[in-house]
C-alpha cells in the first residue's frame, strides 16, 4: 500500500479544511477589539494587566473549521494575565456585563457574550443570527509569586485559581511543529473527524500531543495510523460505510473497535481501496489521488 500516495491526497484534504491566511487576519481583528474593551475595563477598576498572549490552534495554526448546533464557526483562545488578586466572581460577573454592552454599541449583528465555568466568551453570530461564525474565548489568570492562577469555576460552582502553565504548553507545540507539515496536517484532520464526531473520547490538546511524540519519519496518513492503534482503548470510531453511504447512526450497533477500522482502512490492499475507505470517513471530499501515481484497482502489495 502506498502510503504517500494517500498522504498527498490528505494533506491537500487537510489544507482546504485549516483556517487560511485571510480568516486569521479576521479573528486578529475582531480579538483586538474585545481585547481593548477587556483593557478599558480593567483600567476602569485599576487593575494592572501583566500580560496577554494566544494559546490553543490559533497559535500552533492548526485550527479547523468546526460544525457546531448553529453551522460552523472558528475560535481563538487567549489568556489575560493579572497582577493582583481580587474578587473572582464579581469581576467575572462585570466583566460579561461591560462586554455585553460594549459589544452591543460595536456591532450590529448579534454578539453572545458568557461567563462560562473556564471563560469569558464572546460569540458572533452571522447578521440572519442562524449561525455562529467566529468566537473568541479568554482566559483570566493572576500571577502570584512568579506562578499562574487560572480564575474559573469549580463544579460546585466556587470560584477559585488553579495552577497552570498554559504558555509551556503551546510554546513546546509550537516549536515541535515548526518545521513539520505533515504532523500538522495529522492533527487538522484527527480534529476535523473529532468535530464530525467520528472520533470520541480525546481532547484537540490530547491529538495534537501524541502526534507530536510520534517519529518525523513518518507521512501523514502513517501518523493517523499510529494515533489510532495505540488509542483504541480510550476512544471510539464511528465509520462512514465506503462507498456511497450516510453517516452510521446507530451508534450502539455500528461503534466500531480497532479491529473493524483496520480491516477497513489499513489493511495491505491497494492504494484505491484504502482511499475509497478513508474518503468516505472524511464525507467524500478528498481531492483525487494523481492519476499517474494510482494502483490497479486490483493490485495488491504492502510496503511504503
Amino acid at each position: 500500500m502506498n502510503t504517500e500516495v494517500l498522504s498527498k491526497s490528505l494533506d491537500k484534504f487537510a489544507l482546504s479544511n485549516k483556517l487560511n491566511e485571510e480568516q486569521y487576519n479576521e479573528l486578529k481583528g475582531r480579538k483586538n477589539t474585545i481585547l481593548k474593551f477587556i483593557k478599558e475595563y480593567s483600567s476602569f477598576k485599576n487593575l494592572s494587566i501583566a500580560r496577554g498572549f494566544n494559546v490553543g490552534s490559533y497559535k500552533i495554526r492548526t485550527g479547523v473549521q468546526r460544525e457546531g448546533e448553529n453551522g460552523w464557526a472558528f475560535d481563538i483562545d487567549y489568556v489575560i494575565v493579572y497582577k493582583e488578586e481580587f474578587d473572582y466572581e464579581l469581576f467575572k460577573n462585570n466583566l460579561t456585563n461591560w462586554l455585553r454592552d460594549k459589544v452591543k454599541e460595536r456591532y450590529q449583528r448579534n454578539v453572545i457574550v458568557s461567563n462560562k465555568k473556564k471563560v469569558v466568551s464572546v460569540a458572533f453570530r452571522n447578521h440572519y443570527n442562524t449561525k455562529t461564525e467566529f468566537y473568541l474565548d479568554i482566559a483570566i489568570y493572576i500571577e502570584q509569586d512568579g506562578y499562574l492562577y487560572h480564575i474559573k469555576r469549580n463544579d460546585n460552582g466556587k470560584y477559585i485559581g488553579e495552577y497552570g502553565t498554559p504558555r509551556k504548553t503551546y510554546e513546546r507545540q509550537k516549536e515541535a511543529l515548526s518545521y513539520m507539515p505533515n504532523k500538522r496536517n495529522a492533527i487538522i484532520i484527527l480534529k476535523y473527524l473529532k468535530e464530525k464526531n467520528r472520533i470520541e473520547g480525546v481532547s484537540s490538546i490530547f491529538i495534537t500531543d501524541m502526534i507530536i511524540s510520534y517519529s518525523n519519519n513518518l507521512d501523514t496518513f502513517s501518523l493517523i495510523k499510529k494515533f489510532i492503534e495505540e488509542n483504541i482503548f480510550t476512544n471510539t470510531f464511528k465509520l462512514v460505510e465506503a462507498p456511497k453511504s450516510e453517516l452510521i447512526n446507530d451508534v450502539h450497533k455500528f461503534h466500531q473497535s480497532l479491529d473493524a477500522m483496520s480491516k477497513k482502512f489499513f489493511t495491505e490492499i491497494s492504494t484505491n481501496e484504502v482511499y475509497n475507505s478513508m474518503n468516505s470517513w472524511l464525507d467524500y471530499k478528498l481531492p483525487d489521488l494523481d492519476k499517474e501515481l494510482m494502483e490497479p484497482r486490483n493490485e495488491r502489495y504492502s510496503g511504503g
